[in-house]
This record gives structure tokens, sequence and C-alpha cells, in this order.
């Protein structure tokens, strides 16, 4: 006997459960959240908010939202003993986001929360799991209400978002491996009076340590300092004026703190992120050191890769197997953010006077690398994220690929473009993007005409379109050309430099099925019905 029964329990209140939550509203899945803490934090924690995450929020209509609160870091540098020993930018990036995003998390759990809001969602604060047990069809849970009281929820999915201690990974009995790093941090967010670029972030190297400076907004900064094992737990501005003291290499007066703390890192990674009807997310399923800027990021992406899939299974529109895929996605990719922070920890937390050379020496030339291989910064700014070995990714290519179909491999996501509408449909002229076209819960197959257009590739146009108006409660199709006077779809935009039809190696006309999480789940180019026919129907439910 259940108390009241749900679609979904998100357990956690933070960003990952949020964004889990407000997800799952989205694609018409009955979701709670509930977090046995008081309420929201009011620490800034998480300050990071990488290119791609904004892309996705993009996708959700509230990235400038963020964008609004928040600092853009254009730079990177690295300095060692007084001297730059590395410089990099992201004013290259592929995404109209070519900054990072320095915004308190405090911010970023606001901006989702209000989200939530708007799709009717709600956090239910002092609320905690007790216990669980599921079987073939959902999950029984026992919840402590805020009065004490207890209530017996029925869930047909649960969604462990509760951080580094979850309660949720304890209770399915899944280890999380990994150690504890040996040093010893503190972080602090002060106002620094300094003559140094606020658009800028910077880590100073020298042999007593380490310090890493991010500008925040309201003219703030993020401090974190290596070798804090005298400070003990209660650190003071005076102690981490002393850290900075050591090893920046510009004169540097902190004062106004709002947040100090005394912390240490860890790196622990969850095998499995499904057992039966229960997933794990965010810092339930993945921790590591806070250098890469990586964590929250990850989390958030956990959610989006998720929520759209338990939708259409819950919908009956797509096969349950499509749900392995989070595993295979997501605990890939979680591996790889582990795996790159503790490198980078490691190699920035270097004592050795011998080992300290030879790192100033590799970031030396890292910095050259960067310079002429920008799909280095693409991967620390998680563009370069890929799912090309899903079984849900899918594409069909000539056997050999020339030049000119090179564009984005299925499982990479989808590149951002201008567009115009048609001279003759209401609107003529307006100018917009095809981030623009990519909103809402439905896959989006972009067909593209080519330039010029020609019978053959008129005639599998026609196909593709014929083949997916089958799949029209799951699938919207968006009609690029390069012809203004080319009407074929009613959702026809206009490709006026080619630009986009280049990017994705559409010269000859292609098909890209982008998922609701930005990501392209079929390739065909040149247009391959077929493949398409069975991609389709590799996935939704016939």
């Amino acid at each position: 006997m259940h108390d009241s029964e749900i679609d979904a329990l998100v357990v956690g209140g933070g960003p990952t459960g949020l964004a889990m939550a407000s997800d799952l509203l989205r694609h018409g899945v009955r979701a709670r959240v509930i977090d046995r803490a008081p309420g929201p934090t009011n620490l800034s924690r998480a300050v990071v908010v990488m290119p791609r995450t904004l892309e996705e929020f993009e996708l959700r209509g509230i990235a400038q939202d963020l964008v609004d609160r928040g600092q853009p870091v254009e730079h990177f540098s690295v300095y060692a003993e007084g001297h730059m020993i590395l410089e990099t930018d992201f004013n290259h990036l592929p995404t109209r986001y070519r900054y990072l995003l320095s915004t308190p998390q405090d911010q970023t759990e606001l901006v989702l929360t209000e989200h939530l809001h708007r799709l009717g969602g709600e956090v239910e604060w002092r609320t905690e799991m007790l216990a669980m047990e599921q079987d073939g069809r959902g999950v029984d849970v026992e919840v402590k209400k805020p009065d004490g009281a207890t209530e017996r929820v029925r869930a047909k999915w649960l969604m462990g978002c509760d951080g580094a201690h979850s309660v949720t990974r304890k209770m399915l009995g899944i280890p999380f491996k990994g150690a504890q790093y040996k040093d010893e941090w503190v972080l602090g967010d002060v106002v620094i009076d300094w003559d140094y670029p606020h658009d800028r972030t910077s880590a100073f190297f020298t042999q007593e340590g380490y310090t890493a400076i991010f500008p925040m907004p309201e003219g703030r900064h993020r401090i974190y300092a290596s070798h804090a094992e005298e400070l003990g737990v209660d650190p003071t501005l005076d102690d981490l004026q002393r850290l900075v003291e050591r090893s920046c290499a510009i004169p540097a007066k902190l004062r106004d703190p709002r947040w100090l703390s005394h912390f240490h890192v860890h790196h622990r990674k969850a095998p499995r992120y499904v057992k039966g009807r229960v997933f794990l997310a965010g810092d339930a399923a993945h921790i590591h050191s806070p250098e890469s800027g990586l964590g929250m990021n990850t989390g958030i992406q956990d959610a989006f890769n998720l929520a759209w899939k338990i939708g259409l299974v819950h919908a009956g529109k797509a096969r349950s197997e499509i749900l392995d895929s989070y595993q295979q996605e997501r605990s890939a990719e979680g591996l790889k953010v582990v795996r790159a922070s503790d490198a980078m920890h490691k190699a920035w937390a270097v004592f050795d006077p011998r080992a300290q050379k030879v790192r100033n020496r590799f970031f030396q030339l890292a910095s050259e690398f960067y310079k002429r291989h920008q799909r280095s910064i693409d991967k620390q700014s998680q563009l370069a994220i890929e799912y090309s070995k899903s079984p849900i990714c899918s594409q069909n290519l000539p056997r050999r690929l020339s030049p000119i179909h090179a564009g984005p491999a299925a499982g990479t996501h989808a590149i951002d473009g201008d567009l115009v509408v048609p001279a003759d449909v209401p609107g003529k002229g307006r100018r917009t993007t095809l981030f623009d076209r990519l909103h809402g819960v439905k896959h989006k197959l972009l067909l593209f005409a080519g330039a010029p257009k020609r019978r053959h590739e008129a005639e599998l146009l026609d196909q593709a379109e014929t083949l997916v108006n089958g799949y029209g409660d799951v699938v919207d199709i968006v009609y690029l050309t390069c012809d203004e006077t080319d009407l074929a779809h009613p959702d026809t935009y206009v490709d006026v430099t080619m630009k986009l039809h280049r990017d994705y190696g559409a010269n000859h006309g292609a098909a890209y099925l982008i998922r609701p999480d930005g990501y392209i789940g079929y390739r065909g180019c040149p247009i391959s019905p077929a493949g398409l026919a069975a991609h389709l129907a590799g996935v939704f439910s016939s």
C-alpha cells in the first residue's frame, strides 16, 4: 500500500537534481524532488559553467538568464616563479559562448529552480529518503517528511542526485572507487585589490605551492591555494593572504571574505550508474579535484542525457533499451573527466623541485600546442564530448570520406549557425539560428538540400521526409536550403552563406537527426533513406 505514486523521484535538490527534475517535467514525466537539507545553498561552491553546458541551457531557453548573472572569462594564464609559462584563450571555440562563465553555484541553482517552477515543479526540502526497494516495475521508497511523518512513495524510476555521500548509491550497494589526495587545500571567495584584468583566470606556481584565482561577478574572486596543511580547519583571511603572497606573481591585497574553507580533494567514480530502475548522476556517480571546473557541468549533462530517454520510454515512444545507453554514454564520459582531472591535479600539485621544472617546461610547450590545436581547448570546455560508440548513434557515409563530406560525426554535438527565414513566408528576412530551431523536446531531423539541389538529391529528401512523417510525434523536420525560392517544407530556413552546409559536410545533401540533448543521433551524408529508417526503427517504438 502506498501513500502516493509518481513517475520519477529525484533525490537531491542541487544543480544535477534540479536539471534532472526540470528536464523530466519538460518531457512529460511527473517528477518530485526531495532533499534532506533545510534549503538551497547560499555558498558559491562550483563557479565555472562550461560552454557546452551553456549550449544545453540555450536549448531550454535559460542560457541568457545565467549569462546575465555571470562573469565571462576569456583568457587563462599560468605563471611559474613570476614568469608566464602558458597562455591561452577561448576566442576561437566553435560556439557562440567563447568563454567560461564564472558564476556562483547558488546563482546557477537559482536559474534552474526558476526553470523548475515554471514547469510546475518544486524542491521538497527537509525531506529524506529512509529506505527503498525495487522490482521490475518500479521503486518503493520510504520518505521522512519535515514534520517527522513518513510517506510511502511508489515511483516508476528513481534518480540519485544526492552528492558525494549519496544515500542512493549506498542503498544500491554500488562502490565508490578511488582515493583521497594527501595534500590539503584552502579556498576563499574574496575581493582582490590588484592590477590584473577581470576577464582572466590564472594559476601561479612556486616551489612553496600553487594558487589558482578565478574572477567572479561583482568584482570578486575565487581562490584555491595548496599547502594548507598548517592552517587547520578554520582558515582566516590573513592565512589566505600569506598563501597568495607566497605564490602570486602580482601584488594582491585580499579583503571582504564571504567564504573561507579548508578541504581535502578526492577522485572517485561509481563503476555503474544504473541498477534496475534506479540511476545515479552528478557527484553521486563521480567526484574529482576542482581544478578542471568540470564537476557541476558533468552532473548537469548527466541529467540532460537521461531525462529525454526516460521521457520517451515513459510515453511508450521508444524502446526501453535506450535507457542502457545512459550507462554507456555517461559512465565513459565520467571516467574521462575523473582521469583528466586526476592528471591535472597531479601536475599542478607537484612538490619536488626537479619535477616542477619538468612540469613548467611542459606547460611552455603546451602553450604553443594550444595555439595550434584548438581541439585540445574544445575538450577542456566540454565541446568535444562524443558518444560515437553509443548503441543509439549511427551514421551512413561514403566508403571514402572526401573533404566535402567532412562534418560532425554521429555522437558529437550539433554545430550552431546563422539562418534566414525565406522571402515568401511570414517573418521573411528575419535572422535566426539553428539552435533556435532545436528548442523543444522532440528530435529534430535536419535535411540539408545541398548546393545546388539536384534531382537525385531532391528525391532522397522527399523519401526521407515521407519516412519521418511516420514519427511525427517524436521527430520534427527542419529543412535547410541555400535557395530562398526553395520552399519544399513548411519549416524551411535559408543558409545564405552556405556556412552550415560546409560545417555539416552537406554540399551534396545530408540528413542529421539531433537528439533533445543537442547531440547527433544519426548522420547520413549523403542522404540514405534506408539508413535513416534503420536508425529510427532501432530507437523509437513502431
